[in-house]
């Protein structure tokens, strides 16, 4: 559920934005977009998909009334922050996305609780196939293997090449460039070490989504066979919504969190190291997006 609905906040509009011109072309297909999201992973009957569009137009509207402003004024203030940027101040505006998540977490809950109280058991076990799914595109994505290293990756493992450090050096290249434009060859030598170096994260990050799965689905049929009333479903899905940052393991949280830290050491670097041409080109898009958000917030 986390997965669905972080898609109003800062960091997947980011994502979802990629390749368009404007974040209020993006915004505005934001309604489509998770309705499709929920049709293709539970296969809504007539009297879901109106409930879900409905709820889902609803929280757009305070969403953008509520939430938008506050998104524009954190922009305003990351395109303005001077260099050199320090891991500390990276740290912080990461904190402050994870922060984004609870208010919607609270005001989503009787949405997804009462589409919860819907749910057949076959629509269930179809999200979790569209899951295990997902989880297979991410590990290939990743450089992870899911049985094994196929022939040509271990073709290359044979040669000296690591899929998993190949596949997170390219990852945080177009998360780079996304911002930055093109790097030049120094700048990719630079990020390719410290890609390297980071820490080997991806399989934690797996497990603690499989984890959190996990959870969901056992939610959802606990919510399908108990049926509870709708005040008690909203509890329940409250709780998990706003627990959805929360690590399980210990040691694994530890692990995250070294990580977490050693990409915004990343971030820190590649900012202080940008050309005047390229920290104007991440003030531009972020200040672009400001001002978009601010005028959809005005409607």
């Amino acid at each position: 559920m986390r997965s669905w609905l972080s898609r109003v906040t800062i960091v997947t509009l980011v994502l979802l934005l990629v390749g368009c011109s404007s974040a209020q072309f993006g915004y505005s297909t934001l309604p489509w977009l998770l309705t499709w999201r929920f049709e293709r992973d539970l296969g809504l009957d007539e009297d879901q998909r109106w409930l879900v569009k409905e709820r889902i137009d609803a929280l757009q509207r305070w969403h953008r009334a509520s939430e938008l402003p506050r998104y524009a004024e954190f922009l305003r203030r990351v395109a303005a922050e001077p260099a050199p940027v320090s891991e500390t101040t990276v740290a912080g505006w990461r904190a402050e996305l994870a922060r984004a998540w609870e208010p919607i977490a609270r005001r989503a809950a009787p949405d997804l609780a009462a589409l919860a109280l819907t749910l057949r058991p076959e629509q269930i076990d179809r999200l979790a196939r569209r899951f295990a799914e997902r989880n297979d595109e991410l590990r290939r994505e990743w450089g992870l293997p899911a049985n094994g290293l196929s022939p040509v990756a271990a073709s290359r493992v044979a040669k000296g090449v690591d899929p998993l450090v190949e596949a997170r050096i390219e990852r945080f290249r177009e998360r780079a460039e996304f911002f930055m434009g093109s790097l030049d060859e120094k700048q990719r030598a630079a990020l390719a070490r410290l890609a390297a170096a980071h820490p080997a994260s991806e399989a934690d990050w797996m497990a603690e989504r499989e984890a959190r799965q996990r959870k969901v689905l056992a939610l959802l049929r606990g919510i399908a066979r108990d049926r509870p009333a709708p005040e008690v479903a909203e509890a329940r899905v409250r709780e998990a919504l706003l627990a959805a940052w929360e690590g399980g393991d210990p040691a694994t949280a530890d692990r995250l969190a070294e990580a977490a830290s050693a990409t915004d050491r990343i971030a820190a670097t590649l900012l202080n190291g940008a050309s005047p041409g390229q920290r104007a080109r991440v003030a531009d898009r972020l200040l672009g997006w400001a001002q978009d958000f601010a005028v959809i917030a005005g409607r």
